[in-house]
């Protein structure tokens, strides 16, 4: 996987976590997108703020709350040789986790706790892109158009955006790999 170094920019109240996800073989589990975060010392240091993630091939997003409780979202298991879009979405003022594929809204979960990413904690692990434990996704998965947003976008900004490059300086847009060749 690709570590991305510290950002306190990662961190914001609101959030959405997209990229492209190409799955090479089935049973897939590991991070597409990984930011880490959790109290300071000496509370207990999760792994993980928020993920967007495969659990045998199965789209998921997982946050923690300010209180230490996990919360997650997911849909159907992603086909094999294919492209597609998932978006993960936490929108406090609606306390909304939602997920996203292909633009089609799967799953809501109603949180009423703060993500933790409403804080600004430093952590020891960097945030990553493709990473994954067990080894599974090592030449079995391509991503693509990896996005991290400071904002909860909506369903339809997330239709309407997922098929075009977007502005790096997009409002809102703070990480964009586009692993492209020869982009930036």
């Amino acid at each position: 996987g690709k570590e991305t170094g510290y950002r306190a920019d990662l961190h914001s109240r609101d959030w959405t976590l997209e990229c492209y996800v190409k799955a090479i073989a089935t049973n897939l589990t590991g991070y597409l997108v990984d930011l880490p975060g959790g109290p300071p010392p000496p509370a207990p240091q999760r792994a993980f703020a928020c993920r967007m993630w495969l659990s045998n091939s199965v789209p998921v997003v997982t946050f923690y709350t300010v209180g230490g409780y996990p919360y997650t979202v997911s849909g159907l298991a992603i086909p094999t040789n294919a492209w597609v879009h998932i978006a993960g979405v936490w929108n406090h003022g609606l306390n909304s986790l939602a997920l996203y594929v292909d633009g089609i809204f799967i799953q809501e979960q109603r949180v009423y706790e703060e993500c933790v990413t409403s804080r600004t904690y430093s952590h020891t692990n960097n945030p990553t892109i493709g990473r994954s434990p067990d080894t599974s996704f090592v030449n079995q998965v391509y991503l693509d158009e990896v996005r991290i947003w400071n904002l909860a976008r909506t369903a339809d900004e997330i239709e309407s955006n997922r098929t075009v490059m977007i502005e790096q300086d997009a409002a809102g847009l703070v990480g964009y790999y586009r692993f492209d060749d020869g982009g930036e």
